[in-house]
């Protein structure tokens, strides 16, 4: 009994610095695949990696910067949608793809989700999603336009601006929410405790939809708009 009693009492010591090491671990990988899909963007605009032959940012989701089949050689169709990842974009890791939280993937070719690829799911307990607007300060704007018009690609680019959030599937995968908009500064939220998240996948395609509940914040206002000031809806600058 006293064995027993030595080992209950170690395991209430270490598990919960256990749990906040893993949370931690994942926060952090949260905010470094921001980064990435940061990067990500820079190359789709300066390079016109979707083959509009437009340089802007894409707004649509975050599954096609990786997933996406990209118009080419002077073509004004999509390629047929593919299990091969031989000729998708490949700009993110398929790991924070396949976290995707509001995929659009019937605005494009596209590879689907399938075993061989990646299986759809939370990366490192987080998922990501584009915001579907921004407030440059004098209401919301819309991230989603038609930049190439009607031989391409529908509303899914704006030529000047993007945002991305991620967030934890539940507040013991992490207790933060990031975002980050074409200005490249990470922002971080900590998420309330009655913060709940949903994530769901339809296997077998790319399609994927989250919603968030349990908090206030005006990041979650029905159509996640990037806030004009971050600081001023409770956000703090990473360091």
């Amino acid at each position: 009994m006293i064995v027993i009693a030595i080992i209950a009492i170690l395991a209430a010591i270490a598990i919960p610095g256990l749990l906040a090491a893993q949370r931690a671990s994942n926060e952090r990988s949260a905010s470094a695949s921001l980064k990435t899909l940061a990067t990500a963007q820079a190359d789709m605009r300066g390079h016109d990696r979707d083959g509009n032959l437009v340089n802007d940012y894409w707004t649509g989701d975050i599954w096609a910067l990786y997933g996406m089949v990209p118009i080419t050689a002077g073509n004004t169709t999509f390629s047929p949608d593919t299990t091969d990842a031989s000729t998708v974009l490949k700009l993110i890791e398929p790991s924070v793809a396949g976290a995707d939280g509001a995929s659009q993937s019937t605005l494009y070719g596209n590879v689907t989700f399938a075993s061989t690829v990646v299986i759809g799911s939370a990366k490192a307990g987080y998922i990501y999603r584009a915001f579907a607007s921004e407030d440059t300060g004098s209401g919301a704007v819309t991230l989603a336009n038609d930049t190439d018009g009607p031989d391409f690609y529908d509303s899914v680019h704006d030529r000047n601006r993007y945002a991305f959030m991620a967030f934890p599937e539940s507040l013991n995968a992490g207790k933060m929410l990031y975002i980050i908009n074409a200005d490249n500064t990470i922002w971080r939220y900590q998420l309330p405790s009655g913060y709940v998240a949903t994530f769901t996948v339809v296997q077998g395609t790319t399609e994927s939809s989250s919603a968030v509940a349990g908090t206030a914040s005006p990041l979650f206002d029905g159509v996640t708009t990037f806030p004009p000031s971050p600081s001023s809806v409770g956000c703090s600058k990473m360091d």
